[in-house]
């Protein structure tokens, strides 16, 4: 019995560290998919919003507001914000450093269309 005093010690060393790692990746993981849900409900805000009769400018702020009070890791963008008489098309998208290859970011984007004509 000797022989064993200190095992549960070594394990526990050897195991935490790869606990932590799957712990983070998918705290990772979650992040993003929530990323992608608020993308998408930002993006459909902000279409609604330019269909309405506020300004464009109002709308595109509200946007920028509601993307970076709710993706606080990453960079945040608004690739296209227009609105014409068929309805408005807003894409959005995130940007996140990733860690594997630093020089392509990992990015995540999503759309809001709407259509006057319903």
């Amino acid at each position: 019995m000797k022989d064993q005093r200190g095992q549960a010690l070594i394990e526990t060393m050897a195991a935490a560290p790869i606990a932590g790692l799957v712990i983070c990746i998918g705290a990772f993981l979650l992040y993003l998919t929530f990323a992608k849900a608020w993308l998408t409900r930002s993006a459909r805000e902000a279409a609604v919003c330019l269909v309405t009769a506020s300004p464009t400018q109002s709308c595109r702020g509200r946007l920028q507001m509601t993307m970076e009070k709710g993706l606080f890791i990453g960079n945040t963008a608004i690739d296209t914000f227009v609105s014409n008489s068929s309805g408005s098309f807003v894409k959005v998208s995130l940007s996140v450093r990733n860690l594997a290859d630093k020089s392509t970011p990992l990015t995540i984007s999503a759309e809001g269309k709407i259509s006057k004509n319903l």
